[in-house]
């Protein structure tokens, strides 16, 4: 069993500072491209979700100013253990 986290595109500039702190206090990990399956003895991964303009993940807020739609997405973070989970999102979300 895994566990999911989408953490919002302003996170994005923080990214470095959440991998290291991921890698520091929950273990190795990685950044995907796409959501695909654990790589040997990983605790987390994140990967990149597109909004898809329309879609009932949008948000409305996020088309509200002049920002360009092809860089809105949100970050996703997979988890291995539920602890872990919580113990990030206290930290980041």
């Amino acid at each position: 069993m895994s566990y999911k986290l989408k953490l919002a595109h302003k996170h994005h500039d923080q990214l470095d500072q959440i991998e290291a702190w991921l890698n520091a206090n929950v273990g190795p990990g990685s950044k995907r491209h796409a959501n695909n399956t654990w790589l040997g003895a990983e605790d987390w991964y994140c990967y990149e979700e597109a909004l898809v303009p329309g879609s009932d993940e949008e948000e409305e807020e996020y088309y509200d100013n002049d920002d360009n739609l092809e860089d809105i997405s949100d970050l996703i973070f997979m988890f291995r253990r539920e602890s872990d989970l919580l113990m990030f999102s206290l930290k980041w979300a």
